[in-house]
């Protein structure tokens, strides 16, 4: 994909993180949303988040090097899929998956079972 390296350490079965932390983002989504950070829409294809007129003044208070790093990582991230429709970036997510694993699968597996 030619982006940016990670920032955070190599670790196997790196394709699950989002998975797994699936209810951390949304918890983290849902504070965003309660201190005005975001804005929810809903429509046909989802759930939208976008930012208020609070989010800039609150990034701008951010002045880590990993901040500023994270702040890089995600313009690239604009850059490079913000014009995407909903279709393409599917596709492309759905043609790169394999490429990041199939973790992806054996999680869904443990997760379908009943313990």
């Amino acid at each position: 994909m030619g982006g940016p390296v990670s920032l955070h350490p190599s670790v196997p079965f790196r394709g699950t993180e989002l998975l797994v932390k699936r209810d951390v983002i949304s918890a983290g989504l849902d504070e965003m949303f309660s201190r005005e950070l975001l804005q929810k829409t809903f429509d046909a294809s989802g759930i939208l988040y976008c930012a208020t007129e609070l989010t800039a003044a609150f990034i701008a208070l951010l002045k880590t090097d990993y901040a500023t790093s994270l702040r890089e990582r995600a313009d690239w991230v604009i850059k490079k899929f913000g014009e995407m429709q909903d279709e393409e970036l599917s596709r492309f997510m759905t043609n790169n998956v394999g490429r990041w694993g199939a973790e992806f699968d054996r999680l869904t597996a443990v997760n379908d079972l009943e313990l």
